[in-house]
């Protein structure tokens, strides 16, 4: 690896506190002791040291294979930096370490569902658009905005495989002090090198000996005394990791010696395995001592870790597991209680509203594949109770998503009333927590021959995963379920399948496929005799055919849905249709005809019963009421729709509710109503996980803040929507903001803030090569450039936009440079050139009927002609 330094084969004493101090500064980072890196430890303090003289490393690579200690050194290293006061601006961690990159492909698992789907509908394979996610420039600029003058920021990035999971960050102007781990060199050109290698024997040996003081015999007072030790530290290959984990067996094993347990190991060591990136996947020396604890384990909690492997997903709650295992949650904890201590499997919490250590995961430097995790050959029974224990489990998963599921489509309880949620946002939590394993457990499901299973807990999930816009894991579900359905013989089971994967299809996008997928289903339900699923599948198409912007075949599939659902009778079905059908006559331009489509549905929801249903429809009807200039009426039916929301504890919709609302109030001069309504959506939104979707309800309060001339609130309004802008990775949103704020520092004197404040939102859309954006930056930046006297500045400024603006053909934005630089070039004695460019203001905003603009361009002609 290319780099500035490098520094190998390090020994040394120790370093910082005793090694059995945690490192609970930096959550999230792993932790460990760091008995013999002493020398280390100060080497990576020195490269990122800014009182240091001559040039400070911005990138420090800390290399080496598994066990030895990296990521315990670099935590230790970051807390020490910190407390040093190095980095104001805090350490971050980069979310997800060793994820794809942004901008890579969906996983295979995903493609290979959505081409069996396709497939299914005798359609050809096609690449699933990518998921949203944050560019790397977005994530370049919220780490420029945090690493701001005199606050720098240390970011660790872990697991690093490749040098472009990096780019983003190196490329930045003014880039952060980089942390890295990795298993093998990294091909940077700019970086300072570190390689861990194993510990030198004594600082080793103390490693094990010394926490053994306090937890049981060591020395003399052990089996064989410290005959061995030696021999031990290494069978543990001196690595950091191997050595804790024996400290940990012998500990819990007072009669076991060191030459015992360094024999067995030595006799045990197997080959190290490889992951999917051809790296080791774990050191073969801590392998082998965790080998040696499992075998050392009581029958019982051999089982339950047996058990545990074979189970879908990669972590599970307690009570998860005491489902698998046929036991209370009491006895699940003291099951693995030692297994825990052994580091076969890791607790912790399971996030917010749950209890902390809620949440199991198996070792990962263990082999738990299903070929070791089987019941041993010949033994049916247990192969049978296997069997059951899956069952139980499946059976746990799919009665709770079940329950979730009610919640989030704000249906009743079940048939007994009762539910294990007290409310949406408890069962949206879970599902939340749940997602990763629920989807594991519809691929397992599938994948040994439980179809039924598979398609239940797909159905489940699907309505959250729809909502929470991710298309590409209902695509998956769904087509997963379909296989395993198909595979069984069940093919009049599909439909729903089928359906919720058009719906997934049409949410990203592809409407044509999602067109042919409501057909199917359409046809099905059919020949089944089906009225309601027929209908419901030609609504659907509908829908995704006005998406598609084809309004006449749109509105042909509503008009034959509408006439099977009342050919069935189905009031409540028709009304659903007739919602749909409402909303695609309205951008047809027939508002009567959309009024009298949603009435009738609404009336069908309430006869119903359906408060979703009336709530949705009322949001609906208030945007068309409005549109018909009833702003009164539409008011009226969007608090409604808050208060129905409110009632089934639906947070985010009553958040969109409460924006409308806001909305509507405002256009009635009703501001104070206004606010409190806005306010109320934007911190709902928050609340309901999609921070997101509080920068519209915040830009329209901020706008009735600055209407009102509320100077001060407006103010606090855009810093919020920077805030959130940045948080969530939405650069536009971003240089709105900031665009706002400088106008209102511009409005207030506040030159050179607003200068900087426009010269962050001309950045951020250089960044997005938003070009429009940069035009409107550079005029904004000129007027700040101005009041600050910054004549020549300000003039440069606006000729910057003036080009811009011609080069889009865009005449609004030319007509405001050629504005604003008749307002510059006087300053700076360019009369004749401030009489030109107001001219071709003049002209253009003539031209494009503004007579306002217009006016005001003629005033300063006016003004320049007579040398005011």
């Amino acid at each position: 690896m290319a780099g500035r330094a490098t520094y190998d084969d390090f020994t040394g004493g120790d370093f910082g506190a005793d090694d059995s101090e945690r490192d609970d500064a930096l959550p999230g980072v792993s932790e460990g002791p760091l008995f013999g890196r002493g020398y280390e430890a100060r080497a990576l303090l020195d490269l990122i040291d800014p009182t240091r003289p001559g040039e400070r490393e911005v990138v420090a690579v800390v290399m080496g294979p598994p066990g030895t200690g990296r990521s315990a050194l670099v935590s230790r290293v970051a807390r020490e930096a910190t407390a040093r006061g190095w980095f104001p601006g805090g350490v971050l961690r980069l979310p997800d370490p060793g994820a794809p990159c942004p901008g890579t492909h969906r996983p295979p698992d995903v493609a290979v569902a959505m081409a069996a789907m396709l497939r299914f509908l005798g359609l050809p394979d096609r690449q699933l658009p990518p998921e949203s996610s944050a560019s790397d420039a977005v994530t370049g600029f919220l780490l420029s905005s945090l690493a701001t003058p005199g606050e720098r920021l240390l970011v660790i990035a872990e697991d690093v495989t490749d040098a472009t999971e990096l780019r983003f960050l190196l490329s930045m102007e003014a880039p952060p002090v980089l942390l890295v781990t990795a298993v093998e060199s990294l091909d940077l050109t700019a970086a300072a090198t570190l390689r861990l290698g194993p510990l030198a024997e004594d600082p080793a040996a103390r490693l094990i000996t010394g926490a053994l003081r306090s937890s049981g015999p060591t020395g003399s007072r052990r089996p064989g005394g410290s005959d061995g030790l030696r021999e031990l530290v290494a069978s543990c290959g001196r690595l950091p990791a191997a050595l804790v984990a024996a400290r940990a067996l012998l500990a819990n094993h007072p009669g076991l010696s060191f030459a015992a347990l360094a024999m067995e190991l030595t006799a045990s060591r197997t080959e190290t395995e490889t992951d999917v990136t051809g790296h080791p996947a774990s050191s073969p020396f801590l392998t082998g001592v965790l080998n040696a604890a499992r075998r050392r384990l009581a029958p019982d909690r051999a089982e339950a870790l047996r058990l545990l492997a074979r189970a879908p997903g990669e972590e599970w709650s307690t009570q998860a597991i005491a489902a698998l295992m046929g036991c209370s949650p009491a006895e699940v904890t003291d099951l693995l209680a030692l297994p825990a201590r052994l580091q076969l499997v890791e607790r912790h919490g399971g996030g917010e509203g749950r209890t902390r250590g809620d949440r199991w995961r198996l070792s990962t430097h263990l082999p738990w594949d299903q070929a070791q995790a089987s019941a041993p050959a010949g033994r049916a029974a247990v192969a049978d109770q296997d069997e059951a224990a899956l069952d139980r489990l499946f059976q746990y998963y799919d009665d709770l998503s079940a329950a979730a599921d009610r919640h989030v489509r704000g249906q009743p309880a079940n048939q007994a009333g009762l539910s294990p949620f007290a409310d949406r946002d408890q069962a949206l939590r879970w599902l939340e927590t749940h997602q990763g394993t629920l989807v594991a457990a519809v691929r397992h499901a599938a994948a040994s021959g439980r179809a039924a299973v598979a398609r239940s807990l797909a159905l489940h999930v699907t309505e959250f995963l729809v909502q929470g816009r991710r298309h590409h894991d209902v695509l998956m579900v769904c087509g997963t379920a379909l296989e395993a359905t198909l595979a069984a013989g069940e093919v009049n089971s599909v439909g729903n399948l089928v359906n919720n994967a058009a719906l997934a299809l049409s949410g990203l996008g592809l409407y044509d496929e999602a067109v042919t997928a409501f057909d199917w289903v359409a046809d099905a339900c059919q020949t089944a005799g089906d009225a309601e699923g027929t209908a419901v599948a030609l609504s659907n198409k509908g829908v995704a055919l006005h998406s598609a912007g084809r309004l006449e075949e749109a509105h042909s599939a509503l008009t034959v849905a509408r006439y099977v659902s009342r050919e069935a009778r189905d009031e409540h079905g028709e009304g659903a249709v007739l919602h749909n059908l409402g909303m695609l006559l309205r951008d047809l331009g027939d508002l009567e005809g959309a009024l009298e489509a949603l009435t009738t549905d609404l009336g069908a929801c309430v006869d119903k019963g359906d408060q979703r249903g009336t709530a949705q429809t009322l949001v609906s009807l208030a945007t068309v009421l409005s549109e018909s200039e009833r702003p009164e009426e539409a008011a009226s039916a969007a608090a409604r729709a808050a208060a129905l929301f409110a009632e089934l504890g639906d947070q985010h919709d009553q958040a969109m509710a409460l924006f409308n609302l806001g909305s509507l109030l405002l256009s009635l001069d009703r501001n104070d109503q206004a606010v409190n309504a806005l306010d109320a959506s934007a911190e709902l939104f928050a609340r309901a996980g999609d921070p997101a979707g509080s920068l519209t309800p915040l830009r329209q309060l901020a706008w009735a803040h600055d209407t009102a001339g509320r100077r001060l609130e407006a103010w606090a309004v855009h810093s919020r929507c920077l805030s959130v802008a940045l948080a969530v990775g939405d650069l536009k949103s971003a240089a709105e903001a900031l665009g706002s704020l400088g106008s209102i520092l511009l409005a207030g004197g506040q030159f050179e803030d607003a200068i900087a404040a426009h010269a962050q939102d001309l950045a951020i859309c250089r960044s997005m090569g938003d070009r429009a954006g940069e035009a409107q930056a550079q005029g904004n930046l000129g007027l700040a450039l101005l009041g600050a006297d910054r004549v020549e500045d300000a003039i440069a400024a606006h000729t910057a936009s003036l080009e811009i603006g011609r080069e889009l053909g865009d005449l609004r934005s030319e007509g405001f440079a050629c504005a604003n630089l008749g307002a510059a070039l006087p300053r700076a004695g360019r009369t004749r050139e401030a009489e030109s460019a107001l001219k071709r203001a003049l002209e253009i905003f003539s031209g494009e009927g503004d007579e306002v603009y217009a006016h005001e361009v003629s005033r300063r002609l006016a003004k320049l002609r007579a040398g005011e």
